[in-house]
């Protein structure tokens, strides 16, 4: 997603309420610590059946603060606890691979994609050795490891059924239309598997132009299907931005600048009427985009700067 104003420098390093430090870039200077108390609250779409709160400490980790991508838009936790982030359109498919541990660059290259759809990649996301990226117009694309990088695997395909102009836009090529997807989140770790019909939802795409997050099965050959109606609201119109699910099977969400770059999560996501949001307060620099999560409390925001480098930050919140 590009934007002109991006190099907004917001004060929002800071995980709720601030404990009075100074607010800095990553790597520089003391780590900041903050402590916020996370409420749980109501999703518009849902009525949920529980309420909780907790105390989350969040802790800014030394980390890289730019990694040589344009428009960081995409992000996922790898099986060898890598971090996998792809460009935004324009950028052909770019992608790095870092540490999760510093941030350093383990691997680069360009995804290869075909031209059924446009190069708009904003969400990417992976089930099992699978990796999946979402166009902004509602098109998915497949891939599986290989010596080279990545193999495409599955030519991009449509999420939705053919004429079903409310959930993709009405041309492949299009982008930051319709919905406007911004991210791609699906259940990939063991803990957080989704089996059967009390959990029909195998992950979600993040409707931007809704503030929601929309239900996606997988239909018998594989591929990702929208499941109308089934969606969470959690966020302003054009202000969410991103998803991941944790090892716990919570599903995080991570909104841009325009709502103060905060993130949360939800629990009972699988059916909307016992959903539960907690909305843990305001991490990340610039124009947070993407959001990824380690197995041990990692929170990762990547911003989309609208060239190279992208900005990153790295929190520890429990």
């Amino acid at each position: 997603m590009r934007f002109p104003i991006l190099m907004l420098v917001t004060s929002t390093l800071a995980c709720g309420k601030s404990s009075g430090s100074q607010s800095q870039a990553p790597g520089d200077g003391p780590v900041a610590e903050v402590k916020t108390q996370a409420t749980a609250t109501k999703p518009v779409d849902a009525a949920p059946k529980r309420s909780s709160s907790l105390e989350l400490d969040c802790k800014r980790q030394p980390f890289a603060s730019k990694i040589p991508i344009a428009e960081a838009s995409g992000a996922t936790w790898m099986p060898d606890s890598s971090l996998l982030v792809v460009g935004d359109s324009g950028t052909n498919g770019a992608f790095l691979r870092l540490s999760s541990a510093d941030g350093s660059v383990l691997a680069k290259g360009k995804l290869p994609l075909d031209t059924g759809a446009s190069d708009d990649l904003e969400g990417l996301s992976r089930i099992g050795s699978t990796l999946f990226g979402i166009t902004s117009s509602g098109y998915v694309r497949e891939w599986e490891a290989s010596d080279e990088g990545f193999r495409l695997t599955r030519k991009s395909y449509s999420i939705a059924e053919k004429g079903d102009t409310k959930s993709v836009c009405a041309s492949s090529q299009d982008s930051n239309c319709g919905p406007n997807y911004e991210g791609l989140c699906l259940v990939h770790a063991p803990k957080a598997a989704i089996r059967g019909e009390r959990a029909p939802c195998v992950g979600y795409a993040v409707a931007k132009a809704r503030g929601s997050l929309v239900c996606l099965t997988r239909k018998s050959d594989g591929r990702l299907a929208v499941r109308p109606g089934h969606t969470i609201s959690v966020a302003a119109p054009k202000t969410l931005s991103g998803c991941h699910f944790d090892s716990s099977g919570r599903l995080w969400f991570g909104n841009n600048v325009f709502a103060a770059n905060s993130v949360g999560f939800i629990e009972g996501h699988d059916h909307p009427s016992s959903a539960a949001i907690t909305r843990v307060g305001a991490l990340g620099l610039g124009f947070a985009e993407a959001i990824a999560i380690g197995t041990d409390g990692q929170v990762f925001r990547f911003s989309d700067t609208t060239g190279s480098p992208s900005l990153l930050d790295k929190y520890i919140c429990r």
